[in-house]
């Protein structure tokens, strides 16, 4: 069969990707094949160390680290075959081609039983050697890239574990500051009175207001939510002056875009009194309410589960399904700021 030409112009392509910064150990004893293979290994490997015969490499070989070893089969002091089986006893993963005669077919059976990944046999074609090569490199890159994954996927959940040791450090934390500056529990608050605002449902609502202006309103807020988780990822954990006002006033953006809305003007208008209160804390008594930004954090998290039932999945009965416990939430803070 005939050299496809567009086929070795693909693999070679497709060797170069992958072999880029991979080490070669060459073994011929014949220097002229030597040579000219190794001009064509350099090509697409970023390193190619020769040796005249199986003594030679086994040096080599114990003095670097190759990601792949090209032998010939048939070389004076210790032949192809030896050399294999010493390689694979140092370890027993590492990639060997060997390259052969037709003549000396009988010897391959041993070679395949010492595991080598194939054969490029004499006399060569660029064809048959490029399709070896790359069978060859294409296994070592997957090995490499399954390691580095794996790696990757231990440090992430190392990085998630220590997360959530130190998110749990906070809320500890957090605890003790609630009972030090007796700071009542979920449980214990009392229901925020509904009688302040005026049942809307769902179907009332959007009959009411503009779908337009409604779809823009969902954009807005969404968008304030996603600087906020941004800004919260991105800032010091410490609380300072800065990050608080950082922090209010996407809280105070966030109250002036609900106090559109007429019939949410109570929940608006909490926000925005919050938001006022937090503009007149003092630098000195920042350590003091520590548990501020997680406690606006809450907030904002409840904050997108009441745009998203209203504006995204407009699966709820009413616009004040969590009225009182987003108002809960804003008394909580303004009972720290209070103390």
């Amino acid at each position: 069969m005939r050299n496809d030409p567009f086929n070795t112009q693909n693999n070679a392509k497709l060797l170069k990707e992958i072999a880029f910064d991979m080490k070669v150990l060459f073994v011929e004893d014949e220097i002229e094949i030597q040579e000219q293979l190794k001009h064509f290994l350099s090509r697409f490997f970023s390193r190619v160390d020769t040796a005249d015969n199986g003594v030679e490499a086994l040096e080599l070989y114990n003095l670097h680290t190759y990601d792949l070893v090209i032998t010939d089969l048939t070389m004076p002091f210790m032949d192809g075959i030896e050399l294999s089986a010493n390689i694979r006893s140092i370890k027993d993963k590492q990639h060997i081609i060997v390259v052969s005669a037709h003549s000396e077919s009988e010897k391959l059976i041993e070679l395949i039983n010492i595991g080598v990944d194939g054969f490029i046999l004499k006399p060569i074609d660029i064809q048959n050697s490029l399709k070896m090569l790359l069978k060859s490199c294409q296994a070592i890159y997957d090995h490499k890239m399954l390691h580095y994954f794996n790696t990757l996927l231990e440090q992430t959940n190392n990085e998630l574990r220590q997360s959530n040791i130190e998110l749990e450090c906070t809320l500890n934390q957090l605890g003790r500051l609630r009972d030090e500056y007796n700071l009542p529990k979920e449980e214990d608050y009392v229901p925020f009175s509904s009688d302040s605002f005026t049942d809307v449902p769902l179907e009332d609502f959007y009959a009411q207001n503009d779908p337009e202006e409604l779809e823009r309103l969902n954009e807005d807020l969404e968008q304030i939510e996603d600087d906020f988780n941004l800004l919260l990822v991105s800032l010091d954990r410490n609380t300072t002056t800065n990050t608080l006002m950082l922090f209010n006033q996407l809280l105070r953006s966030y109250a002036n875009q609900i106090h559109l809305i007429p019939q949410c003007h109570t929940l608006g208008y909490a926000l925005i009194q919050i938001s006022r209160r937090i503009d007149t804390v003092e630098i000195e008594e920042i350590e003091s309410i520590s548990p501020i930004i997680p406690m606006i954090t809450s907030l904002f998290d409840h904050l997108e589960q009441w745009r998203r039932g209203i504006f995204v999945y407009q699966n709820v009965d009413s616009i004040h399904f969590m009225d009182e416990y987003l108002l809960k939430k804003i008394d909580e803070i303004e009972r720290l700021l209070a103390n």
